[in-house]
């Protein structure tokens, strides 16, 4: 189910032809991946995501898809269907790319089982694409048709020569022109033929470019009045220079842009006057049928940082600890702010413990965990129309003391967050009262060649692909937190967390090798003992996970559990773990639509019990040993209860 099957890599090769050939994988398909002009004819390919080569021509194929991506991505001038059939297993939406890049589809016949949206790829992107004569189950469609601006139809273009000849009732793929770059390299033996053409038709077949080029100096101009020359080139396929130079081209572009031409060359002026930062994308079309876009970002427009008209100051309010000031301008306040606790009057050892922006980070609510600290706060003044400026802070003079706190608990109860609000830092394990972000790699991923990034961990964003969220992102491989509360012991504790995996299919993370995420209950962040939920995957499944109960005894695991196979670790996914006496217990299940069955093993929810000894633990844990970026997974909406 997970093999991966890379026939060949080839990089530095310039030509390969495959003809009649069956390239069969779940995974990584990759078959003789990596020359600059690839061919493959009457071929058949069966494969999921990140399977294909991204820069070949595939000739009178057959395809069968099994997940959304079949490409990675492809090369500069991209991949070519021609005169191909395509059966997809996916249901909704049917991407060619992850990363997004050029393809260029004609004469292409798309059978489905289940209703699909054929898109190039998920996000918005300069790139262009081509079609002609695409259907779905025999009819006419348009790919991507919701985001015209991402390909051309080049059905009635002089463009379409360069891929197709209609001439006498016949049809000829126009494979010289394709692969011949500067070399004439003909593997269909198409010399004779298509001179004879170009004599009847008085018209030139070879040579001809696939592609419209934008480059640009920079993707940065500030915010009003920057300039910079755009240079476009016209490409043959497989990424050469093509003999004739771009003219007659129609440009469009924003108007936080305008662009200016003179004689030959044309450029691009900022002229933003929002604040906030601008994406722009322009574009342009050639009369021969050719479209290309480069996008470039401008700074946002802003005023002078704001002046405080009044000197920030802490003042208690019941159990709430309010930050009063005032800014010159009268726009709203988007300062950042920042509180901290210290154990010291000076506030020399300050910890930083939320942080956020504008008014609703005014607010700080006392918890039994700032009990004995100094409270204080930066506040780093701007306007939602103004740079930032020189920061101030407010001191409490004396610590929060137990009259400040009479009407909350002695010791924690409960915690949530969506993580909006946590400064990720490296703190000190099992400090009470306090979150640690750092990496680590455990003892049971040895066998796998790694080292955790000291520098990275984890950030606050947006995830990738499959997560649509914002929240607790990993970065490198490795991360891991612990959040221990003001409590000495516990006798129950109580997990609710939603994941998005950037993994949209149920596989999770990038590869079965020692790639797992462990949510852990009452837990020791320093002896590193107690109990977790392991996620994990593994080479038996391609689109699932399993979910097992583990033990934790001085960084070593074992199972206590059965594992359960279970397609439900997609986005968005509700997972709780519970310590309740003896009672170790978890629960998961998913908000996303239902996956297919195709194996009876695989579970659509968890459920798994097991019995356990007492442990002192109190803290929550989580580590992930997965790849970051698209393999990662996104947190967020994190409850946990003690008592």
């Amino acid at each position: 189910a997970i093999v991966q099957a890379q026939v060949g890599i080839c990089e530095n090769t310039d030509r390969l032809f495959a003809r009649n050939c069956r390239f069969i994988s779940r995974l990584n398909l990759c078959p003789l991946s990596g020359a600059r002009r690839s061919l493959y004819k009457d071929c058949y390919f069966e494969c999921t995501d990140d399977a294909l080569s991204g820069s070949a021509v595939y000739l009178d194929c057959r395809f069968t898809f099994f997940s959304g991506k079949p490409f990675y991505s492809t090369a500069s001038t991209g991949a070519i269907f021609l005169n191909c059939d395509i059966h997809t297993k996916v249901r909704g939406s049917q991407y060619l790319t992850k990363v997004p890049g050029m393809v260029s589809m004609i004469d292409t016949r798309w059978t489905s089982d289940s209703p699909v949206d054929i898109q190039w790829t998920r996000d918005s992107s300069p790139v262009r694409c081509y079609q002609s004569g695409i259907t779905l189950n025999g009819t006419a469609i348009t790919i991507d048709a919701r985001r015209p601006e991402l390909s051309a139809d080049i059905s009635d273009t002089p463009l379409l020569r360069a891929y197709k000849i209609s001439s006498g009732g016949k049809t000829v793929y126009n494979i010289l022109n394709l692969l011949g770059g500067t070399d004439g390299w003909d593997p269909l033996g198409q010399s004779e033929s298509m001179a004879e053409l170009e004599k009847a038709l008085s018209a030139t077949l070879t040579g001809l470019p696939v592609a419209l080029k934008i480059e640009t100096p920079s993707k940065k101009l500030s915010a009003q009045g920057d300039s910079m020359l755009l240079k476009p080139s016209l490409r043959l396929w497989g990424d050469y220079p093509a003999p004739a130079s771009p003219s007659g081209l129609t440009w469009n572009a924003p108007t936080t842009v305008r662009l200016s031409a003179s004689g030959a060359t044309t450029a691009v002026v900022s002229a933003n006057s929002f604040p906030r930062e601008m994406i722009c994308e322009i574009s342009a079309v050639s009369p021969y049928g050719l479209t290309g876009a480069t996008s470039v970002t401008v700074d946002a427009w802003l005023k002078t940082a704001p002046q405080f008209t009044s000197t920030p100051v802490i003042t208690a309010d019941k159990n709430t600890l309010k930050l009063d000031y005032s800014l010159s301008g009268n726009s709203r306040d988007d300062s950042h702010i920042i509180w901290y606790r210290s154990t010291r009057p000076d506030h020399s050892d300050s910890v930083a413990v939320r942080h956020g922006r504008g008014l609703s980070a005014r607010s700080y609510p006392l918890t039994c965990a700032d009990r004995g600290f100094y409270i204080s706060a930066s506040v780093m003044p701007k306007n939602a129309d103004s740079e930032e400026g020189h920061a101030m802070v407010a001191s409490m003079s004396a610590p929060v003391n137990t009259i400040m706190l009479r009407s909350l608990q002695k010791s924690e109860k409960s915690i949530v967050t969506s993580f909006a609000e946590v400064p990720i830092r490296k703190g000190t394990p099992g400090r009470q009262g306090f979150w640690h972000f750092d990496t680590f790699k455990p003892s049971d991923t040895a066998l796998h060649d790694w080292t955790p990034d000291g520098s990275a961990g984890w950030y606050y964003g947006h995830g990738t692909d499959a997560a649509t969220g914002i929240g607790l992102v990993q970065s490198t491989k490795g991360a891991r937190l612990f959040y221990t509360p003001v409590r000495e012991k516990c006798r129950n504790m109580r997990v609710s967390l939603i994941a998005e995996p950037c993994k949209g299919p149920g596989q999770g993370f990038g590869s079965a090798t020692g790639q797992y995420m462990d949510i852990c209950i009452k837990f020791d962040p320093v002896s590193l003992t107690g109990y977790a939920l392991r996620i994990e995957r593994t080479p038996d499944f391609n689109k699932a996970v399993t979910f097992t109960l583990v033990q934790y005894s001085s960084g070593a695991v074992s199972p206590i559990s059965k594992a359960v196979a279970t397609s439900c670790y997609r986005n968005p996914c509700t997972i709780v773990v519970e310590l309740r006496g003896d009672r170790l217990t978890a629960l998961a299940r998913t908000g996303a639509p239902a996956a297919e069955a195709a194996d009876p093993a695989i579970k659509p929810d968890v459920s798994l019990s097991a019995t356990v000894s007492p442990t002192d633990g109190t803290s929550l844990a989580i580590q992930h040993t997965g790849s970051a970026g698209a393999s990662a997974t996104l947190l967020r909406d994190l409850e946990v209860n003690w008592d």
